[in-house]
């Protein structure tokens, strides 16, 4: 039992002497909390479907009724 703890006060005494121990700064400190303990704002933002589709399906009528204007005219041209 002796042994035991001689060998456990011994090894701690060696690493003891091999480690440094590490002093952070404070503000490092803070900083490291901050970013450990406080949720981040994360925003997904989707893809605006809805408006391409408007303007496809805007340029979609106006291009048929330009072209049913443009027949609707010739016919009376070819009628006069």
């Amino acid at each position: 039992m002796e042994e035991n703890l001689y060998n456990n006060q011994m090894l701690e005494k060696s690493l003891d002497e091999i480690l440094n121990p590490v002093d952070p700064q404070d503000s490092y400190v803070v900083n490291l909390y901050n970013r450990l303990s406080v949720k981040p704002e994360v925003t997904v933002e989707y893809p605006n479907f809805i408006l391409a589709i408007a303007v496809l399906s805007t340029g979609l009528f106006l291009g048929a009724t330009f072209i049913w204007l443009i027949t609707r005219v010739q016919r009376r041209k070819i009628r006069i």
